[in-house]
């Protein structure tokens, strides 16, 4: 593992990206000294191109193949072993770990995958001929489900794109529509629910897609495990995230139910329609305004005395409903991809299980 950097020795500056658990496999926004990189680099454990690094905290067995570009790792948390390709090759042990059976250890609620852990762990290993072609085979999938998603990821982009388009910024309203107060036309208000069962389904900000507000999974409880730190929705809510890092999450619940406190619950009124309200709030331009309005030390939050002032374009219903209809027909291309990449995920399963059972 890297040599351990202190919290002192990073920025949000620049520098040589620095990467701990949470933007392992992602971009990150915190960095450290290239003069401290180097001295580091030359004195201590440092990965080699290609070698497997691997999340040993949180989420255990995350993998990510070294690029070999200047990037640092928070040491303990990101570990690779120095693995000797004349037995087993890089590419075929990345998936070695995928389908591992790690022993892990649980120390101060946090999972970890200690050395030991990985020393203890057996893998299958065939000859090199042999890993050669079933990596071949693994990457073919794995590379058609990367491309589906990246074809999500432009299907959303449109939207976006069709959004500036057709409405402008909400912050300049380059395009001079009538403006009103947010809080007048999408009142903050909780839903009254009349509970007939014992269980309720209940909504966290981990179980929202960042970005594209996508419910990624239905929590059912029972209404015991219902604190007093809930708020109640419906189907005609906008539930918005206050906290500053995930202030991209934008859901619109399909359904009744109780969701955290941290989200907040916006009821448009008939003049604005919950989608066009909903990429307003995620826009860029908007999501930038309120991270500079954001307060709060421990866990920056969105100024909500700002946002119940502010005012927001309130274009005519009509024009408001056209988009709509437009990010429609893109969910019914994303539906179509998304079963794409389930059926192509389901083959890889059937094709790890066999090659590593």
């Amino acid at each position: 593992m890297c040599k351990r950097i202190l919290k002192s020795e990073t920025n949000n500056k620049g520098g040589i990206p620095f990467y701990k658990i949470g933007s392992f496999g992602k971009k990150t926004d915190v960095f450290i000294d290239k003069d401290k990189f180097e001295l580091y680099k030359s004195k201590y454990p440092y990965p080699k191109k290609g070698d497997v690094l691997i999340s040993a905290a949180g989420s255990i067995g995350k993998t990510v193949i070294f690029d070999g570009k200047d990037s640092y790792f928070q040491d303990s948390n990101i570990v690779w072993i120095d693995n000797d390709e004349t037995k087993v090759l890089n590419p075929y042990l990345q998936y070695c770990y995928k389908n591992a059976k790690w022993k892990t250890t649980v120390g101060n609620t946090i999972v970890r995958l200690y050395n030991e852990g990985i020393r203890n762990t057996e893998i299958r290993v065939p000859s090199i001929p042999e890993q050669r072609k079933i990596t071949f085979v693994l990457d073919k999938i794995q590379s058609a489900i990367d491309n589906k998603k990246q074809q999500l990821a432009l299907l959303d982009e449109a939207v976006k794109s069709e959004f500036v388009e057709m409405f402008g910024s909400p912050i300049d309203n380059d395009k001079s529509f009538p403006k009103k107060r947010m809080t007048d036309v999408c009142p903050i208000q909780e839903a009254k629910l009349q509970i007939v069962s014992d269980s309720v389904w209940l909504l966290n900000l981990d179980m929202i897609e960042q970005d594209t507000g996508t419910i990624l999974d239905k929590q059912i409880v029972s209404m015991d495990e219902i604190g007093n730190s809930t708020i109640q929705f419906s189907s005609d809510h906008v539930l918005y995230s206050k906290l500053r890092p995930y202030l991209n999450k934008v859901a619109l619940p399909d359904e009744a139910g109780y969701a955290s406190s941290e989200l907040v619950p916006f009821l448009p009124k008939r003049e604005i329609n919950k989608i066009y309200f909903a990429y307003l709030l995620r826009s860029d331009s908007f999501v930038e305004l309120i991270n500079l309005k954001s307060g709060g030390a421990k866990m920056p939050r969105a100024s909500m005395d700002f946002i119940r002032k502010f005012e927001i374009p309130v274009p005519p219903l009509d024009l408001q409903n056209q988009f709509v209809a437009f990010v429609q027909q893109i969910d019914k291309s994303k539906f179509v991809v998304k079963q794409q990449i389930a059926d192509l995920q389901e083959l890889l399963d059937s094709k790890m299980q066999e090659y590593f059972s």
